[in-house]
């Protein structure tokens, strides 16, 4: 193959210096080396770009080594990527070159179909000199992430390792035909190859390619990210399968062997935990090592450290779950803001306007009523007075559970003559006959809110079935406690609605009837206040069968102070 280094006018002596450095490596004519394979297929792989290049430029031509398997004389320098790229310090990134007007007018962007995006990290010589380039290109604009820019960064390192073993190999060729080579040049020269990997910012590891997987090699590296020696790797076949994090160990086994069915590239992400207990998070990329006929022989790979962008991911997504449970508490807020509405704009306008009704026709002088109306009114007055203070007595109530300031004041009480005076009072104010089962029955709990419970049930009852409707009341002892039932013949609840019944603002079905949907809502958080729990069923014959059980617990010292949460009462 003819050089072309030469021709043109005289290079500046920065450039006479690059070219020689160049010349050292004595590759441009002579085949290259299987880890140049290796290296281009691992890059492409990598980057997840069909095209991958090792490029060495003297002063007039790009001579490549792509990921095809081909070395020639690529393109003029001018017409190349390599020629921008070769000069600076980091990776060129080239997102969309038709849209750069650095390299539009090139001929390989101009081509159709061109090359759209590029990456290329420059070769950097260990005197300084950078001598060429490996690139990645696409036919479609593509941005790199992070990781395939250091992967990039992390391979041309390993380039000029091969390059820089080639030049050793070619002094000693050299100096073997001037006079023997001693034992201490060969130590020196595999120092200096393995004093260039060891600078390689990632793991660079070989593994035989067979079911054991043995390692042949990996960087001393190695210790810093696991706390492992590079020794500890080729004497135990099994320490990578050890330390693999519980919870990817059979996905990453099951990926293995897939692998080594089908002979295609390793690239996976999954955990560690190395020797101190750390969880190390590693994008494990590899490709085959094939011999001339095609025959696997082992596995050429890299680690890359990304536990601190897992991490970053992993608050991320802590926050955006946040965020997410911040949204949903404004939306529930929402409900319960709508709801409160409701109940004052509807719940409390009811009496309120039965009262004033009331109220206007005993003020009019003109009424002759007689002591039975009157009477009649004053009950319908008391009536809606004490609709309206137990709807405000249980928004207060639902709020201060809210708060969790609420707790049971328990003193020995016998619940059911205490159920029995809840119904004698609800029968003088409804008309409505509740029939009664109530066996004496003593435990510590707290009366009135015990008092409440009953209410809301039989308010319940009362509220959500047709005047008629039969309605039973029982208290009876229950494993080291009380139960309480309400049943009647209603409709029943339906069974997808029996969890979410004792939910605040919610009821049996959107508009069933009067009421803001807060009283179940008590009856099942006053239970829990007692450790106990309240629940619906199917009642035997048809209708709904409400349940509370409380169980006994210590009673409160005589002196605590008693509870205010009893309605008053007329004299």
């Amino acid at each position: 193959m003819e050089r072309t280094a030469g021709k043109g006018p005289p290079a500046p002596p920065d450039e006479r210096e690059r070219l020689q450095a160049l010349r050292a490596y004595q590759v441009l004519d002579t085949p290259p080396e299987e880890a140049f394979d290796g290296l281009t297929r691992l890059a492409a792989h990598i980057c997840r770009s069909p095209i991958a290049l090792i490029n060495l430029v003297d002063a007039e031509r790009v001579w490549s080594k792509s990921n095809l398997g081909l070395l020639a004389t690529q393109v003029a320098r001018e017409d190349s990527f390599c020629a921008h790229a070769i000069g600076l310090d980091a990776p060129l990134v080239v997102a969309d070159a038709p849209a750069d007007e650095r390299f539009a007018a090139l001929p390989m962007v101009a081509s159709d179909p061109g090359v759209r995006s590029y990456l290329g990290a420059p070769l950097i010589t260990p005197s300084g000199h950078a001598v060429g380039t490996i690139c990645v290109m696409d036919r479609e604009p593509r941005t790199p992430s992070v990781d395939h820019i250091a992967a990039l960064q992390a391979l041309a390192r390993q380039v000029v390792t091969q390059l820089e073993f080639r030049r050793n190999l070619r002094e000693m060729e050299l100096a073997a035909e001037r006079h023997r080579i001693t034992a201490e040049t060969l130590r020196e020269t595999e120092a200096r190859y393995r004093s260039l990997v060891e600078t390689v910012p990632a793991v660079v590891y070989l593994d035989e390619y067979n079911e054991a997987s043995s390692t042949v090699y990996i960087s001393p590296q190695v210790q810093h990210l696991l706390g492992y020696a590079a020794v500890e790797w080729k004497t135990d076949r099994e320490l990578w399968v050890k330390i693999l994090h519980p919870d990817d160990r059979d996905r990453a086994l099951a990926e293995q062997e897939e692998l080594l069915r089908t002979g295609r590239p390793w690239d996976d992400e999954y955990r560690m935990i190395s020797r101190d207990g750390r969880v190390v998070w590693v994008h494990d990329q590899a490709v085959v090592v094939r011999d001339d006929a095609g025959r696997p022989l082992a596995w050429q790979g890299i680690w890359l450290d990304i536990t601190a962008r897992k991490e970053t991911e992993e608050d991320l997504h802590e926050a955006l779950e946040r965020e997410l449970a911040a949204v949903e508490e404004l939306r529930r807020l929402d409900e319960v803001k709508n709801a409160l509405l409701h109940a004052v704009s509807h719940d409390l306008k009811s009496p309120i306007t039965s009262m004033l009704g009331l109220a206007i026709t005993l003020e009019r002088d003109e009424a002759n009523l007689t002591p039975r109306e009157r009477q009649e009114i004053a009950r319908g007055l008391v009536s809606s007075a004490r609709r309206m203070y137990r709807l405000v007595n249980d928004l207060l109530d639902l709020e201060r559970l809210d708060r969790g300031v609420v707790a049971p004041k328990r003193h020995p009480t016998d619940v059911g003559e205490l159920v029995r005076r809840v119904v004698e009072e609800l029968a003088a104010i409804t008309d409505r006959t509740v029939e009664l089962d109530a066996r004496p029955v003593i435990v510590a709990v707290d009366g009135p809110k015990v008092e409440r419970v009953v209410e809301n049930l039989l308010a319940n009852a009362t509220r959500h079935t047709p005047s008629g409707t039969r309605v039973w009341a029982k208290v009876e002892p229950f494993s080291a406690g009380v139960l309480i039932t309400v049943e009647d013949t209603g409709p029943g609840v339906p069974p997808e609605l029996r969890e979410t019944i004792f939910e605040p603002f919610r009821q049996g079905s959107p508009g069933e009837g009067p009421g803001v949907g807060i009283g179940l809502s008590l009856v099942a958080q006053f239970a829990e206040l007692h450790s106990g729990r309240a629940w619906v069923e199917d009642r035997p014959g048809g209708g709904a069968s409400f349940r509370v059980y409380l169980p006994d617990g210590p009673a409160e010292p005589e002196s605590a102070s008693l509870s205010l949460d009893e309605p008053p009462t007329a004299d």
